[in-house]
């Protein structure tokens, strides 16, 4: 039983939930601003589909960015202990792991709605495979062409609600491509990720 509860907590943490918990609440404060601002109900149902398509979607994109980069996560000090490069977890089973996660968040976000399905899309896309599987190792744009994924919770819970002023639910993209920017610490300077910020220092 201990085993069983030591490998859930592992699946856990591979998803990296500090960083889906705050894509959630970005989706949920992005639906309750449209809510309230154009006077539309949110039925319990969209709620659930709402917040569980965005927290799957979010840690299937972690899961699959971790066995992306397992190679370089187990020479730098701040990841090598992560599931993958400490041997806690299989690539295989995480990336099993991260396709099921993906299904389910295309699910959700399809019984929303066309606009919100797309929107999962993009960001799994823009995630995983442009930022994590293209530009992270060879461009210095990595941070900021494949950063635009980080507002698509908010864009899938503004659309989820409703698809009127749209200019809207683009101010609501919360993700800061300039923080992300300038957080070259020295793990990732390890890891040898050509990182925009390397220009202005």
């Amino acid at each position: 039983m201990m085993m069983v509860g030591n490998q859930v907590r592992n699946y856990y943490e591979l998803t990296k939930p500090k960083i889906w918990y705050l894509l959630v609440f970005t989706a949920f404060a992005a639906a309750l601003t449209a809510s309230l601002l154009f006077d539309l109900y949110v039925s319990p149902l969209t709620w659930v589909l709402i917040i569980g398509g965005v927290a799957a979607g979010s840690a299937a994109a972690d899961t699959l960015t971790s066995v992306n980069d397992r190679d370089i996560d187990a020479i730098m000090d701040r990841t090598k202990g992560r599931p993958i490069p400490s041997g806690r977890i299989s690539a295989k089973n995480a990336l099993m792991f991260g396709l099921i996660l993906t299904i389910i968040s295309l699910v959700l976000a399809w019984l929303i709605n066309i606009w919100a399905f797309a929107l999962m899309v993009f960001g799994l896309f823009d995630n995983i495979v442009v930022y994590s599987k293209w530009l992270k190792r060879k461009s210095q744009t990595n941070i900021i062409l494949g950063g635009f994924s980080g507002g698509a919770p908010a864009l899938i819970g503004y659309v989820a609600v409703t698809t009127q002023n749209l200019e809207i639910g683009l101010v609501m993209d919360t993700h800061s491509h300039l923080e992300s920017c300038i957080a070259c610490q020295k793990g990732l300077c390890k890891g040898r990720y050509p990182y925009a910020t390397r220009n202005f220092r």
